[in-house]
């Protein structure tokens, strides 16, 4: 807070203020100093903001105020960005965490960093809020930048900082909620809302280098933190939604698998022996409602501890890899209290933890680690890198295992877990299944092993669901679509981050190759089953070439077996799958392709198809199994050598159809690439760019276009019916036509206007009209063959007269 020691010095602030403002609100200046010498200054020459001459320094050379900062951009310095002095948003002599955590914060500070807008754009953005700011180009507006996935120099961008003064200093919990909020709100880059997070000040390249600023500070309101205005409130709304959010995914989160081997018996002792809580303050973790890990780079609070369906306290970090806690390292999942000593104590060696914790917990237990060592040295010899890679060991579970881990689906009277939840046995199958799982009971000098499949069984806190589903994008427990608690087969996609950037030009290039002018489509198509698996798109693809050897099949394999791997399946025979009453083939996928389209039932199964493909829910019907119900997330890939291969006409919205007329490539083409498909960490690195690929201009409801190669399809398809219909349908003069005209040209072809032809003339474009009309004196029912807009609103005496023109005009032809 500034202060004076004069009345003289207190004038010049002010004098100096005035030059640049002039409309000074008495409403909005801040009392400082001491009795004698109390000056008014506003919010933006209150000398809040920290500069270093880099971002290096370690210590403030001086604080300035927002009005300076102003000052600043009139005349910007020029040279590298890295030597450009930084600005942080509070006041301390020092810019990291914990001085952000003790200091006082006087201004927002938005980074618009990749929304590319204009100095108009800028000023009709913020002068829809009302409020008073700076804005100023950074110091890599208008710099072209290289795309890390081509190579390519993209055009320059404009970039932004806008910094808003608070009307009163703020602690850094308000700031970071607000900085949070409104960085969601605006789209601009949240980086800049960590606490810690500071800016570089007006700087340019070079000398010839674009610099903008604007100068608002003079015109608006001071950002009040503690109002019900439009930033503060969509803010404030945004972020606590991004905290629940978070909140809910560390409720979802699955407890880590508990590795199989020497010492499963402790880890019971362990998680009962110790407290959670006083772990994490032992490393030196801070509880701040959530937990703040002492190697977090953001400052936020990102460690979570919920009670499981168990009972068992656990924790879930959303800290990125530099905290041993987080998710990122150990899959995802959440971890119980051994886990989380065994990270923090014992850098994650299992092996030590329960050598070292077996000694204090379990001083009279060596007999049990005895048999367990003995049983571990049976296993050893069934290990995969024995056996192929194929994982043979039976279970290795106790019952506190069994109990966080194991669900008994009473609808299916079947046993799955969490952690496998494709496992399906029944409970004579899992007494077999985990007979090797045994656990001591008895007292009083006679102890027995009993089956712990059994124990579990009688358990009280065994996890008991009502049914399973699939429920693509939910938690592990969710609600089937009739409502009922349910087990969900859906696990999210696993990333090898270390793939991020890795090449993958030779995917791009095929999907460029089989698609064409609409291959950022299908990209975009792709990129969406990844990020938003459970929101199905409303068409599929239909790719169409006459010539085989184009590479159709292995792209079709690596989507299935490598980028969807476990969501996928291949070479579907739709015909089959259509006129049976199993669908199994199709349950829990993400993406399905066929290979070709028996031809014989097209016809027969198009309106099944429709709602195959679209269809929102559906019953699951396995042989030998019972029913349960899934969310339809099966997008579909159809290749075909023949156009005729899909039933589809002029009305279809449910696929995009593309016509493939290239030359097939040279034999040592393919050689080159399959090697490439081949490779397992390619479907990864690709699955990864999916991930993280910009779908925001993708409308997953688009209709596809009535183009030349849908047309080809539809042309292909018309039945010897709708071809006889459309030659009526052009020889009668007029819009509408009546079920006695239709009647009359298809005797002359020794046919009638039965159920089979009612469908050709809908399958020819006419609409059948909603009213008997009266015609010379006769009713009639009648069709709308042109200009169904006009005629679908007419009264029925307009369609009786249009009726009996073309009945008149007919009948002048035929004289």
């Amino acid at each position: 807070m500034a202060t004076t020691s004069s009345n003289t010095v207190a004038t010049q602030v002010i004098d100096n203020y005035n030059i640049v403002v002039l409309d000074c609100k008495p409403a909005h200046l801040t009392l400082v100093g001491c009795v004698a010498d109390i000056v008014e200054i506003r919010p933006d020459e209150v000398k809040g903001l920290s500069l270093f001459d880099t971002h290096k320094a370690q210590t403030a050379s001086r604080f300035i105020s927002a009005n300076e900062l102003a000052k600043l951009c009139v005349s910007p310095r020029v040279g590298a960005k890295e030597t450009a002095p930084l600005i942080t948003p509070f006041h301390s002599e020092g810019k990291k965490q914990h001085d952000a955590v003790k200091a006082r914060f006087h201004a927002l500070v938005i980074d618009h960093d990749h929304d590319d807008l204009t100095r108009e754009q800028i000023g009709d953005k913020y002068k829809g809020l009302g409020l008073r700011y700076i804005a100023f180009t950074t110091s890599s507006h208008q710099q072209g930048v290289t795309d890390k996935d081509s190579g390519e120099v993209l055009p320059p961008v404009n970039k932004w900082k806008v910094v808003i003064p608070y009307n009163c200093s703020i602690d850094y919990k308000q700031h970071e909620a607000l900085a949070k909020g409104a960085a969601i709100s605006l789209g601009t880059d949240a980086a800049q809302a960590r606490k810690q997070q500071g800016f570089y000040a007006p700087n340019k390249l070079t000398a010839d280098a674009p610099f903008e600023s604007i100068n608002q500070l003079h015109k608006g309101e001071w950002l009040d933190p503690n109002s019900d205005s439009k930033l503060v409130q969509d803010a404030r709304e945004l972020y606590e939604l991004w905290s629940e959010e978070r909140d809910a995914q560390a409720q979802k989160a699955t407890p880590k698998p508990r590795a199989e081997g020497l010492g499963v018996g402790i880890i019971g002792k362990i998680n009962r022996h110790y407290d959670i809580r006083e772990l994490l303050e032992e490393h030196d973790y801070v509880d701040m409602g959530k937990w703040l890990s002492p190697n977090s780079e953001s400052g936020s609070p990102g460690v979570h501890i919920y009670p499981g369906g168990d009972g068992k306290e656990r924790v879930y970090s959303h800290h990125g890899e530099t905290d041993l806690l987080s998710a990122q390292n150990h899959g995802g999942h959440a971890l119980d209290t051994a886990d989380v000593l065994c990270c923090l104590k014992y850098g994650g060696d299992s092996s030590r933890m329960i050598r070292e914790e077996a000694g204090e917990l379990d001083q009279h237990g060596q007999k049990e680690r005895q048999r367990e060592f003995r049983i571990a040295e049976d296993r050893a010899r069934l290990d995969p890198s024995q056996t192929g890679g194929i994982d043979v060991r039976p279970p290795n579970y106790d019952l506190d295992g069994m109990l966080a881990n194991l669900v008994y689906i009473s609808e299916l009277d079947r046993i799955s877990s969490l952690s496998n939840p494709k496992m399906s046995v029944s409970l004579a199958g899992a007494r077999t299944h985990f007979a090797s799982c045994k656990t001591d009971v008895g007292g009083a000098g006679v102890i027995k092993p009993k089956p712990t499949i059994d124990l579990w069984r009688e358990h009280p806190a065994r996890i008991t669901l009502a049914t399973k589903t699939f429920r693509a994008g939910a938690g592990p427990l969710c609600k089937d679509p009739e409502g009922q608690a349910a087990l969900n087969s859906w696990r999210d996609f696993e990333y090898d981050e270390s793939l991020a950037g890795a090449d993958i030009s030779p995917f791009r290039e095929h999907v460029g190759y089989l698609f064409g002018d609409v291959a950022e489509t299908h990209l975009d198509w792709l990129a969406h089953a990844i990020q938003k698996p459970g929101e199905l798109p409303h068409y599929g693809w239909v790719h169409i070439s006459q010539e085989t050897g184009k590479g159709r099949g292995m792209y079709g394999g690596f989507l299935v077996q490598g980028v969807f791997s476990g969501y996928g399946v291949a070479g579907v025979d739709l015909t089959s799958l259509l006129s049976s009453d199993f669908n199994s083939p199709i349950a829990e996928k993400i993406i399905a392709t066929v290979d070709e389209v028996k031809t014989g039932s097209k016809w027969e199964y198009k309106e099944r198809l429709k709602s195959l493909i679209n269809e929102q829910t559906r019953i699951i019907n396995t042989k030998g199994v019972r029913q349960y119900q899934e969310y339809n997330a099966c997008r579909w890939v159809i290749f075909s050598n023949h156009e005729d291969a899909v039933a589809l006409d002029h009305t279809d919205r449910r696929f995009w159809v593309v016509v493939h007329e290239l030359d097939t490539k040279p034999p040592e083409h393919y050689t080159g690439i399959i090697p490439w498909f081949n490779d397992g960490r390619n479907a990864g690195a690709v699955r990864l760019w999916l991930r993280d690929r910009d779908i925001r201009g993708f409308n997953p409801g688009q209709r596809p276009p009535l183009d030349e190669a849908k047309l080809k399809v539809i042309e292909a398809n018309k039945s010897e019916d709708v071809l006889l219909i459309e030659d009526i349908i052009n020889d009668w003069p007029s819009d509408v036509i009546g079920n006695c005209n239709i009647r009359t040209a298809l005797i002359q072809h020794d046919r009638k206007l039965d159920n089979r032809m009612v469908h050709a003339l809908k399958d020819a474009g006419a609409a059948r009209f909603n009213k008997t009309i009266w015609a010379g004196g006769n009713p009639e029912r009648v069709w709308i063959i042109r200009n169904h807009k006009k005629w679908s609103k007419a009264e029925a005496k307009e369609i009786a007269t249009e009726l009996l023109r073309g009945r008149e005009e007919q009948k002048a032809l035929s004289l």
